[in-house]
């Protein structure tokens, strides 16, 4: 067994940097479809930082606004 799998090493390991259309030039379908995959966890990272999302989690869990904010944070960001 080798490293922890962590969402951020998820990420880098399958090279799903980026968002949904980085540039213009012409892309093989496993890129497009790589690029769709990024661009979709770009969003839902976005999407679940969100002000309103988090006192959404507050509200159903019980835990402060706050820390929530930081666990969320330390998920997406940790190596």
């Amino acid at each position: 067994m080798g490293f922890p799998m962590t969402y951020a090493r998820v990420i880098e390991r399958n090279n799903l940097t980026g968002d949904y259309a980085d540039d213009d030039r012409e892309l093989s379908r496993e890129e497009q479809q790589r690029r769709m995959i990024a661009g979709d966890l770009r969003r839902l990272e976005r999407d679940n930082l969100t002000d309103r999302q988090i006192v959404r989690c507050e509200e159903e869990t019980g835990v402060s606004a706050a820390d929530v904010s930081k666990v969320l944070q330390w998920f997406l960001d940790r190596w």
